[in-house]
């Protein structure tokens, strides 16, 4: 499996460490001293960018992740589309609002970076196929991932090294649905999932947007800069309510 994938990270980091420093020397010691504190990479990673190898440092979130379980090395997630990234993107910038203790009195705004990254996986699995028909609902259900996550952890002790699958969070917002018949045809809605980083190809990641957005009880909204284009992209937050709330994040 061959193909490039989509990832949507924060933008802030190095100005918010060079604020707490007076030079530039300083900020070199202080972000050596950062990188100290970070846990080891996961052997593969070496001479991959940071930007691609830092997912697989860290473990999931405390509910765990899609296809991961609290205790499993990191995955590294993207994305097949950009309006699919920005999909996955949008729910996690809701459940950010939704979780402050009191509601800020106007839009919060924040700023992103786009990235696009080759992979190749030699033992994969392309979960949107029609073969996997009977499981793409518990695939793609926006708030259990119980299914998934036994799944991860069945293929991972297979030696799979990486997935494509449905993203639960692009037919939520209305970009893909599930055909009757057939495959699922194209790169909307479907999701990367890598379990190895050996499956990224060892060039630096290609810089596709820059990305403002804008985020309020009602939704979010993507401003997108790309070298030829100028776009926006809105989300509305009722899309992803499931049960009168927004699910855990995975």
């Amino acid at each position: 499996m061959l193909g490039k994938l989509y990832r949507i990270v924060e933008s802030q980091e190095e100005v918010a460490t060079r604020g707490l420093v007076d030079s530039l020397q300083k900020q070199q010691v202080l972000e050596s001293l950062l990188e100290r504190s970070k846990p080891e990479s996961l052997p593969g990673s070496e001479g991959l960018h940071y930007l691609l190898a830092t997912p697989f440092r860290y473990p999931p979130l405390p509910w765990g992740s899609r296809f991961g379980r609290v205790a499993e090395n990191g995955i590294f997630y993207g994305s097949k589309s950009v309006t699919t990234v920005l999909a996955e993107a949008a729910f996690y910038r809701l459940r950010f609002y939704s979780d402050m203790a009191e509601p800020p009195p106007r839009p919060i705004t924040s700023y992103h970076n786009i990235f696009s990254a080759k992979y190749r996986i030699h033992q994969g699995v392309a979960l949107q196929d029609a073969g996997w028909r009977p499981h793409w609902q518990k695939l793609s259900d926006p708030a259990d991932y119980r299914f998934t996550q036994q799944l991860g952890a069945k293929l991972r002790g297979l030696g799979i090294e990486g997935i494509e699958s449905i993203s639960a969070r692009a037919i939520q917002s209305g970009l893909s649905s599930l055909p009757t018949e057939g495959d699922i045809e194209g790169t909307e809605g479907i999701n990367v999932a890598l379990f190895e980083p050996t499956c990224l190809l060892k060039r630096p990641p290609a810089q596709e947007a820059d990305v403002t957005a804008e985020t309020n009880k009602d939704g979010v909204t993507f401003l997108i800069k790309s070298a030829d284009r100028v776009e926006t992209h809105e989300f509305q937050s009722a899309s992803f309510v499931v049960e009168g709330r927004l699910p855990e994040p995975a």
